[in-house]
């Protein structure tokens, strides 16, 4: 996953969990994305806040708000 933010300026990356497509999707997997990037592509929303997952520091959570 460090290869494909570096590629794509730390935006957004996924790697596939080995399971079988849905509809020749891949459906499970793991999904990294920077808070830049969701203020550049998820334009119908505002990011009012994020903290770390105290459960899981793995994960953080993202507040949004409809524009």
């Amino acid at each position: 996953m460090v290869s494909d933010h570096l590629r794509h300026g730390f935006g957004f990356a996924f790697t596939p969990h080995k399971r079988p497509k849905v509809d020749g999707e891949v459906t499970y997997g793991d999904t990294s994305f920077s808070i830049e990037y969701i203020q550049k592509n998820w334009t119908d929303w505002k990011v009012i806040d994020y903290i770390v997952n105290c459960a899981d520091p793995y994960q953080s959570l993202v507040y949004l708000q409809p524009v």
